[in-house]
Parts: C-alpha cells; structure tokens; sequence
C-alpha cells in the first residue's frame, strides 16, 4: 500500500516539478484581496486562491477559512517548488509518531467532524508508515 502511495506521490511530484519551472516562472508573490489571497507567478500569472471570510456567523455558514487560516496557507504556496525539488527523505518511526500525536491533537480541536475525521485518518497513516519503516530497519 506505502509503495502505491509513494509511486502516486512521485508521479505528482514530477507534474508539479515540470509544471512550475516550465509554465510558472518564480517568485512567487501572494497579494491580499477583500476575501482571498491570491499567488501569482512571476508574469502575474494567478496561480491559487485561498478565500477567507472575518465575519464568524458567515465564516461558520460557508465553511470558509478565518483570514489568519487563509494566509498561513497562501504564503506556503509559494514554498512548493523548493519543498518539491527536495529528495523525499525517510524520517525515523519516532519522527512518524510525533506527526501522528499532533494529528491527534489537532483532531480533538478540530471545528466539525469532517475535519476531524480526516486528522484522525492522517494519524492512523502516520502510525502504520512508523510501523513499517520499524519492521523494515
């Protein structure tokens, strides 16, 4: 199962690779709007959205980001042709452990059950990578 993750995770890795050194020059910029983040590319090009809404009631209603949520995300966009030029490198099991209790952790603050749902499972695949990469080593 790990190997049919980590060959989907190559695939893509090589089409983001090739896709933003061919057709999205660096740097990118991240430029805030009245209810988004927008990433540009060097020619101006958009290159993602990140909406967020500050009023609660109507942030809640639409399931949008808070303005904060929103920019932490934006400004990582423009970190994802260095982190994909990097060489996937294996942690240790304890390093896998330790992406699965913040997981965990971050579950039980989740704000509605999708969310946590999806941390939950996040942490169940971190636990089983810790178990293999213990079982291989």
């Amino acid at each position: 199962m790990w190997d049919l993750r980590a060959h989907c995770f190559r695939v893509h890795q090589s089409w983001l690779y090739s896709t933003m050194h061919n057709g999205f020059p660096p740097p990118w910029t991240v430029e805030e709007q009245a209810a988004c983040f927008v990433v540009r590319d060097h020619n101006g090009q958009q290159l993602a959205y990140v909406y967020f809404e500050d009023e609660p009631g109507r942030r809640l209603a639409a399931k949008l980001l808070s303005r904060d949520e929103a920019r932490r995300i934006a400004v990582d966009v423009p970190k994802l042709p260095e982190f994909i030029r990097r060489p996937l490198q294996m942690r240790t099991p304890d390093e896998y452990r330790e992406f699965a209790a913040e997981c965990y952790r971050l579950a039980a603050e989740a704000k509605n059950e999708g969310q946590e749902k999806i941390l939950r499972e996040m942490a169940c695949a971190w636990s089983e990578l810790a178990e293999e990469v213990e079982r291989k080593s």
